[in-house]
């Protein structure tokens, strides 16, 4: 018994196959062979994910409509450096990592701070007798 291939695996070889002579194809043409999902599909063929050679893909404006754009594939384009991008997320998530850090450490000190005050406030009621606000 074999397997079957999932069906966003099948989309994006049907695409990737329909895109391959290079011309450029409207959002529609490529939603009715790739499915409503296209765009995602055109991502795993950017990265190889489809199981073929990563290819990267342009993408213009046409008819002066927000909503109206053409794609297509770039096969002399060099392949698309996924590793850099990798690197540069984990880049990313180790600065916010820090700034998340730095930020709690500020934090706590205002905290410290701010309890330091109120019991500094609650002493000096108690001193005189009255009680705090």
């Amino acid at each position: 018994m074999s397997a079957r291939p999932r069906s966003a695996d099948s989309k994006a070889a049907r695409l990737r196959a329909f895109m391959a002579n290079g011309a450029w194809y409207a959002a529609s043409a490529l939603a009715e062979v790739g499915g409503t999902r296209f765009a995602a599909r055109l991502f795993e063929i950017r990265r190889g994910a489809d199981g073929g050679q990563p290819v990267e893909y342009e993408c213009r404006a046409v008819g002066g409509s927000d909503t109206a754009f053409e794609y297509r594939l770039v096969h002399d384009a060099p392949p698309p450096d996924v590793t850099k991008r990798k690197r540069s997320a984990s880049a990313l998530i180790k600065a916010q990592a820090e700034e998340i850090a730095r930020l709690q450490a500020e934090l706590a000190k205002a905290l410290a701070s701010r309890v330091k005050d109120v019991r500094a406030h609650q002493a000096q009621h108690s001193l005189f007798g009255g009680s705090p606000p």
